[in-house]
């Protein structure tokens, strides 16, 4: 059950950037970020700057299930495989937080990298 909230969570943010509606996407975001960040424009200014594959993702996988981090109770890592508007793929990893009332709610987000396949 958990891991299909992660999944629609991180998913519908995805969805979000990929319809422009930023505000949708900004409430996906643990209120941890939301405190950080302040305001929408923020929050979409930080991700344009520094996450512009998962801005510009023209589609997504998930990776396997969410695995639980030994030290938080809470918290679980899914991993995404995120293909950009060029069409080079890339790998995320999505921090994902259980809320008090159950839900779930994205903490962070790292890029990994992919290195090359040759043909």
């Amino acid at each position: 059950q958990d891991d299909m909230a992660i999944r629609q969570t991180s998913g519908a943010q995805i969805e979000a950037f990929q319809a422009g509606r930023h505000a949708m996407a900004f409430s996906y975001a643990s209120p941890a970020l939301q405190d950080q960040f302040g305001t929408v424009d923020a929050f979409i200014t930080m991700v344009q700057a520094h996450y512009r594959p998962v801005y510009r993702a023209q589609s997504f996988a998930f990776t396997g299930a969410a695995k639980p981090i030994a030290a938080h109770r809470n918290m679980r890592i899914q991993l995404v495989f995120i293909t950009d508007e060029t069409g080079t793929g890339h790998r995320a990893r999505y921090f994902m937080q259980k809320q008090p009332d159950g839900s779930w709610k994205i903490a962070g987000c790292h890029l990994l990298s992919t290195p090359e396949i040759e043909i």
